[in-house]
């Protein structure tokens, strides 16, 4: 929804569509590394990892907030 509202009205199929392609597009990468993780460290090993990039990952959207705050502001 941010996405949509940040977007011009015109490019906003566009940019939906790149949305789209990076979220689906991009999950087998994500599935090889895990299933990599997995076959070589063991499957508890691999969701450790994984489950620590997630919440690395939530810990740098969190701190990226007021930004995009302010851009929904203008």
């Amino acid at each position: 929804m941010i996405i949509q509202t940040l977007v011009a009205e015109d490019k906003r199929g566009r940019v939906m569509s790149f949305y789209a392609l990076a979220m689906v597009g991009m999950m087998p990468f994500g599935n090889l590394l895990a299933g990599t993780l997995a076959q070589n460290f063991g499957a508890t090993n691999a969701l450790i990892v994984c489950g620590s990039l997630n919440i690395l990952g939530a810990l740098w959207f969190s701190a990226q907030l007021p930004v995009v705050r302010g851009w929904i502001d203008r």
